[in-house]
């Protein structure tokens, strides 16, 4: 009797032991540093918002706008027979503070060729969404090099009569 209540004994140790290291493992995003655009993490790996990149240490640190933030110098071509001078100015500036991602593009640095479109960088990816300014539509969409140095952009010009044309800008 003595044998068997030893023996239960040490089957319920070794259960509350297994059951103890079981509830006590650790999480592994407790003290993991998520970096300045983010606190969200899941099973040790940092989510990144919109617009926001990882640096080389896994940290949400990189604003994807900040590659692209600059003036380019451009060459533009156009399916309707539209060009302009090589090294026309191409500024992108901050769009809105609270959403990482938004830029706005100004071709022609003050010349305005084209009204200031907003516009949203993702990763390297560049998307300009339908909008209505001075009665033509704009939409587009670009690119620019994981290195930063160059930059593509596709933009369509329906205007306000319907005649359309697209633009290829690229820069450096």
């Amino acid at each position: 009797m003595n044998k068997i209540f030893n023996l239960l004994k040490f089957a319920f140790l070794i259960f509350f032991l297994s059951l103890y290291s079981v509830s006590c493992k650790k999480n592994a995003c407790d003290s993991k540093d998520c970096g300045a655009y983010s606190n969200d993490c899941k099973n040790g790996t940092c989510n990144c918002p919109e617009g926001v990149s990882k640096d080389s240490d896994g940290k949400c640190s990189v604003l994807d706008r900040e590659k692209v933030i600059k003036n380019w110098a451009t060459t533009t071509t156009s399916d309707c027979g539209i060009s302009y001078q090589s090294g026309t100015v191409l500024t992108i500036s901050s769009g809105s503070i609270s959403e990482y991602s938004a830029i706005k593009i100004d071709f022609g640095g003050g010349l305005n060729i084209f009204p200031i479109l907003s516009a949203k960088i993702i990763e390297n990816n560049i998307t300009i969404d339908s909008q209505n300014l001075g009665g033509d539509n704009y939409s587009g969409s670009g690119s620019i090099t994981s290195n930063g140095q160059v930059i593509s952009i596709t933009l369509t010009r329906i205007k306000n009569n319907g005649d359309k044309c697209i633009f290829l800008i690229q820069g450096t």
